[in-house]
């Protein structure tokens, strides 16, 4: 999709689209207006004078506008998308009291319902919120349990959340009530049943052959507490709110001045809108605006924090477009190996799987282990310790010890969070221990579990605070 951009000579393509929404006033509010939409313009009127400041959007709709509109127009070609095997989000943003969750309850079930037309498909779905920068499941009957954002091939994940399989619309309405008691909202000044979290909804739906997901995000709004007149709990929910709002802005002006430093993992927020903001997904940002004069200023705040969102490019791309079996470390190891000209050694060539389930004699499974500790090294990406156990392959086992210590002493390794990297180690000393008694095939499995516990971390602190963890339990560059 092209656009052109207002003070700009070129057109962006795939960047973040944000349109902009206008409520009508409430019964309780005066009618003294400062902003009006005019065609994909909204026009706000400066206080004090007559003077208009006009600010460009994708799309504008006003207080006519209707929920089937706004829907077909923008989230209806991003369910499109999804079927086509990429991710994609929405999400509404604006001042608590503008209107966030009216529009996203008027897009949740046209979503469900195009959804689960789409021939050959399986949909599921998971919901959660962000209360207070905690990650929490909201079709859990544990929902106060923290989860935690994850990276898998390239993927962010959320391990332990719900994911419920759906077929029909009533089936969706009950999960959907079941969230919706669980999500919590209270009372101010400036609304009746306020969001005092964000909300994540997350649709995936599968074929045979393309998974795509798309995430619809209720954010709670910012809020000014001399306005709304939160104390206590709301206090705190308020404080936390504003905070992850802060960061998101933070993201943006990151990604628009192209820096070498995005801080998405400063709050949940964020973490969860990655790959929406600046990376693989079609995301579409809907900006809702109170229309009375009390709200100017956060108008003004929306208004600009919109026109800098319009500046962000993603690359979407699809994900899991043709499903593959996944690759054994053996398998992954014989195909680097004919990737550099590499001679196959013979314990690592391509075995038949159905050979591979016969019982193996206790010499062979000795060198699938040896193979495994190259294997290990390659799984987790580090060249050059990849060397130096391919060189210690014919050497003791007290050798091949003191490389694999050696490898989970490296730099790579030493990026995994600690209480992760000692498992690792357990496992490759138990391994070890088990080849030492003439149990190839337990040992194996230990070391394939070692590979594992570390290929599924992320890069959660720098190299140096790592090393001083080391340091501190005495676990660096032991053998």
């Amino acid at each position: 999709m092209l656009r052109s951009l207002v003070g700009s000579e070129m057109c962006i393509r795939d960047s973040v689209q944000v349109v902009a929404r206008l409520r009508p006033f409430l019964p309780n509010e005066t009618q003294d207006r400062c902003v009006r939409a005019e065609g994909e313009n909204i026009g706000l009127l400066q206080q004090g004078g007559n003077e208009e400041h006009m600010f460009a959007f994708d799309r504008c709709y006003s207080e006519q506008s209707e929920q089937e509109a706004i829907y077909t127009n923008e989230l209806a070609p991003l369910v499109s998308k999804v079927s086509e095997g990429f991710n994609a989000t929405l999400f509404c943003y604006g001042v608590t009291g503008s209107g966030k969750t009216y529009t996203m309850s008027g897009l949740i079930d046209r979503a469900i319902a195009q959804c689960l037309a789409l021939p050959g498909y399986a949909v599921r779905v998971s919901y959660f919120q962000i209360l207070n920068e905690r990650l929490q499941d909201l079709l859990s009957d544990s929902g106060e349990q923290e989860l935690q954002v994850r990276e898998k091939d390239g993927r962010l994940v959320i391990p332990g959340a719900t994911d419920t399989s759906i077929d029909s619309l009533a089936m969706f309405e009950a999960v959907l009530e079941r969230a919706s008691s669980n999500r919590t909202t209270a009372h101010t000044n400036s609304n009746e049943a306020s969001s005092r979290s964000h909300a994540v909804l997350k649709i995936q739906v599968e074929s045979p052959t393309v998974t795509g997901t798309l995430n619809l995000i209720d954010l709670a709004g910012s809020e000014d507490n001399r306005v709304t007149g939160n104390s206590g709990a709301r206090l705190v929910e308020s404080a936390n709110i504003n905070r992850s709002l802060f960061n998101l802005g933070k993201v943006i002006d990151a990604l628009n001045s192209k820096s070498s430093h995005v801080p998405y993992r400063e709050s949940k927020l964020t973490r969860v809108l990655q790959d929406s903001l600046g990376g693989q997904a079609h995301t579409v940002m809907i900006v809702n605006l109170p229309p009375g004069v009390p709200f100017y200023h956060h108008v003004l705040n929306t208004l600009q924090f919109a026109a800098k969102s319009r500046n962000i490019v993603n690359k979407p791309a699809t994900v899991n477009q043709t499903k593959k079996p996944e690759l054994s470390q053996a398998e992954k190891l014989a195909a680097y190996r004919e990737k550099k000209g590499l001679t196959p050694r013979k314990s690592m060539g391509g075995t038949p799987k159905s050979s591979r389930k016969r019982q193996p004699d206790p010499s062979s499974q000795s060198k699938k282990l040896k193979g495994s500790h190259m294997g290990f090294a390659y799984e987790l990406g580090d060249q050059s310790q990849f060397k130096v156990l391919e060189e210690a392959l014919a050497g003791s086992p007290t050798t091949e010890h003191t490389a694999v210590t050696g490898f989970l002493n490296s730099k790579s390794a030493m990026l995994t969070p600690q209480p992760k990297l000692q498992q690792a180690r357990d496992r490759v000393n138990q391994a070890m221990v088990l080849e030492s008694q003439g149990q190839p095939q337990a040992a194996l499995e230990q070391f394939e579990a070692a590979a594992q516990i570390v290929q599924t971390q992320q890069l959660t602190r720098k190299i140096e605070a790592t090393e001083q963890a080391l340091q501190a339990h005495g676990l660096a560059n032991k053998e």
